[in-house]
């Protein structure tokens, strides 16, 4: 079974905010984000425990719309199946080196494979609005 993160990813930060809600607030920023910069398409995959529900087998990787993005993750909250910010969440924009997870411990990872200015930024961001932020550099 595929188990999300890309293990060649050597740089993470954790952006814990305090309360759980904000991750998925956070998330659904994120996607507008992504349509309002005309990104066509991301890399997504649904992880621990939702995607035991919504893939048949193996966990697997997808690439769609931002907007569809949208569509699969409320659709999967609506019949149960999980929730942003209960179950793991991945997704990335292709050509980029780096990947977002929405854990289901209630935070967020956002992972590089080499030093990249946008963890800075993240982080930066992130501590601006009072969450506790980890840096992890392997």
């Amino acid at each position: 079974m595929n188990f999300g993160a890309d293990p060649l990813m050597k740089y993470q930060i954790i952006g814990r905010p305090p309360k759980k809600e904000d991750v998925r607030e956070h998330f659904f920023a994120f996607l507008r984000q992504l349509e309002n910069e005309g990104v066509p398409e991301v890399k997504i995959m649904f992880g621990f425990a939702w995607g035991n529900y919504i893939y048949e087998k193996d966990w697997l990787w997808e690439t769609c719309s931002p907007a569809e993005v949208r569509y699969r993750v409320e659709e999967a909250e609506r019949k149960k199946d999980g929730k942003i910010g209960d179950d793991d969440f991945y997704i990335s924009v292709p050509g980029t080196n780096y990947e977002r997870t929405y854990c289901h411990e209630g935070d967020i990872h956002f992972s590089s494979d080499k030093p990249n200015p946008i963890l800075q930024e993240v982080k930066n961001a992130w501590t601006k609005l009072g969450w506790k932020v980890h840096e992890i550099f392997l």
